[in-house]
């Protein structure tokens, strides 16, 4: 099974995407982090494959947020999945990430994405 962190500050997004999301709950298994420090403290705890990540939260961004896991957990696929789509964030984030998703983005195509990541990544379910 796979172990995807979803993160955003706003707990509407949040529950939006476990409402979404509910149907893969037997494919994937989902935590969610209402803060870019609360989902580092959650991959200390336990390995997770992917971290889907809003950009613009406070405290600690996304940007930071996927920074930190690059360097600590470089093997976790790193994806964006956010309503501003500002060029500049965009393209100074880049580098950081393996893919960026628009917000709402239907199950079905965030489902593909996902597995193309890891197909590309060749990732293989955490073993803990």
């Amino acid at each position: 099974m796979k172990s995807i962190i979803f993160v955003d500050d706003e707990l509407k997004v949040l529950q939006g995407l476990q409402r979404m999301l509910r149907s893969m709950r037997h494919e994937w298994d989902m935590k969610f982090a209402t803060s870019g420090q609360k989902a580092l403290d959650m991959l200390s705890k336990s390995p997770f494959d992917v971290i889907v990540t809003d950009m613009r939260m406070t405290g600690m961004d996304g940007a930071q947020l996927l920074r930190e896991v690059m360097k600590r957990y470089p093997g976790v696929v790193r994806i964006i999945l956010s309503g501003q789509t500002d060029q500049d964030v965009f393209l100074s984030s880049s580098h950081l990430m393996h893919q960026f998703l628009e917000m709402w983005v239907r199950l079905g195509l965030l489902a593909m994405n996902l597995k193309t990541a890891w197909r590309k990544m060749n990732i293989k379910p955490s073993v803990c």
